[in-house]
């Protein structure tokens, strides 16, 4: 099995595994919370805003909430590639609408005049305009349709429940004539005679249903089930409406056991406009959220660099700006929590790849394995990626050249290596000892508690898919 088939997923505080880039560390209470969708979560969503990806205007979450979409003529979708639509005037002074990725375009749906250039402003809003009245009364001829559909059925349900209520009618009508045990049996032996004629059954109701009326087929052949606006695109409908731009949400996420102690636990902000951050302002490059607390921005980042049958090679790397003092010891952790309040060690469904996606179907933590307590080593500051471009990513020859050794490999900069010996499971849990003081993991923001020893422990677990041999 190679490294490439084991995994190293981060402990949260409600229990859960997820990998880092899914992790948030909450810097006041110490926690690792993560957006996994296990139960209970770690975290809330909260929705701030939302805003059109095309022309990036804003909306509050009530007119978000009651809008869903972007009211602006000017941003819709094709409703063929789902590409943003251009307002185009032809030569015969027509604005309609076309796509530039597709064949799509609105002549025969959805045009309208326009005298010259000085009146494109209006005749844009006159299209907007039209394709609303022409999406109402689509709309309209959808939910005519549909109340028809339903009458029909209504009707064709009352229909057959008076022929099974007439049919039980005369039933029980046949055996009170004159009540005794030889015309009971001789109305039942009549009944059965007359049910085997009819294809009934003993209580009334046909097993062979009748087949609907014409006037009912006619109906659901002729109707469109789904609305023209929402349905998929399809070479029988060529000449379908625009689609208007969804709202995309901004997102904040906070902690819940931060809220639970009372403080806001915010996890992630997003900024109010949507391009702050981007390259193209003058400022501000990368500078996405107002706060961003993602785990992978603080917390040393530990793979799987080899392995040599239960010899288990670690690759621990500093993300941070200053120095960090870590080592590896034993973990208490005893499983995911259940519904029922208990802890389990068998687990379904493990995501251990958010990039690729790859879950696995079933893991069986083994909570015998104790790591002995390593030393302590310090990483350096990071150093710039594309430095490891000109050469200097190669790794140290104790570590090109391992051979099963154990303990602190090798350190090179804001790198360093780890061996230890494993079991044969397939997942055992072990703890990162981060300490914490002047000098070390100062970029975590973290506030001393004022111990001689100040430490952070982050439970971890190493699964290996042994799937993959």
């Amino acid at each position: 099995m190679n490294s490439s088939s084991s995994y190293i997923l981060f402990v949260d505080h409600e229990g859960h595994v997820a990998p880092l880039g899914l992790c948030y560390h909450a810097t006041a209470s110490r926690r690792l919370s993560s957006s996994i969708e296990r139960h209970p979560p770690s975290t809330i969503t909260e929705i701030d805003s939302a805003y059109c990806p095309h022309c990036l205007a804003v909306h509050d979450v009530a007119s978000a909430s009651r809008l869903g979409f972007c009211p602006k003529p000017s941003c819709l979708q094709c409703p063929k590639c789902f590409s943003v639509l251009n307002i185009i005037i032809d030569d015969s002074k027509r604005c309609f609408y076309t796509c530039g990725y597709c064949d799509w375009n609105s002549l025969e749906s959805l045009a309208t005049e326009c005298a010259d250039e000085s009146q494109i402003d209006a005749s844009v809003e006159a299209l907007g305009i039209k394709m609303n009245e022409s999406r109402e009364s689509k709309k309209k001829e959808e939910d005519a349709t549909y109340d028809k559909i339903l009458d029909s059925l209504d009707a064709f349900a009352v229909e057959e429940l008076r022929r099974v209520k007439r049919t039980s009618h005369l039933y029980h009508e046949e055996i009170s004539r004159d009540w005794n045990m030889k015309a009971l049996i001789a109305s039942i032996d009549d009944r059965k005679k007359h049910m085997s004629n009819k294809e009934e059954n003993c209580f009334g109701i046909g097993t062979h249903i009748p087949d609907p009326s014409e006037e009912f087929t006619k109906i659901i052949e002729s109707s469109t089930v789904t609305s023209l606006l929402l349905s998929p695109p399809s070479e029988l409908q060529p000449y379908q409406l625009p689609l208007p731009m969804p709202l995309h949400p901004r997102k904040s996420r906070r902690c819940r056991a931060e809220l639970r102690e009372g403080r806001p636990g915010i996890l992630v902000k997003p900024k109010l406009n949507p391009l702050e951050g981007d390259t193209s302002l003058r400022s501000g490059h990368g500078q996405w959220f107002k706060k961003d607390s993602s785990a992978v921005l603080v917390v040393p980042r530990v793979s799987v660099q080899s392995l040599q049958g239960n010899v288990v090679l670690l690759r621990v790397h500093n993300p941070t700006l200053g120095n960090v003092e870590l080592s590896f010891g034993p973990s208490s952790y005893s499983g995911e929590p259940t519904w029922e309040g208990d802890t389990t060690k068998h687990w379904t469904d493990v995501l251990v790849d958010s990039l690729s996606g790859k879950r696995l179907a079933e893991v069986t933590l083994d909570t015998s394995f104790q790591l002995p307590v390593s030393d302590i080593m310090t990483l350096q500051a990071v150093e710039d990626t594309f430095l490891e471009m000109g050469g200097k990513g190669t790794l140290p020859p104790q570590v090109s050249n391992w051979n099963g050794e154990l303990g602190w490999i090798a350190q090179k900069g804001d790198k360093a290596w780890f061996g230890f010996q494993a079991n044969s499971s397939n997942c055992i849990a072990l703890t990162m000892i981060i300490k914490i003081a002047k000098g070390s993991w100062e970029s975590s923001l973290v506030k001393l508690s004022g111990d001689k020893e100040d430490t952070v422990r982050f439970d971890m677990v190493l699964i290996r898919d042994f799937s993959d041999k």
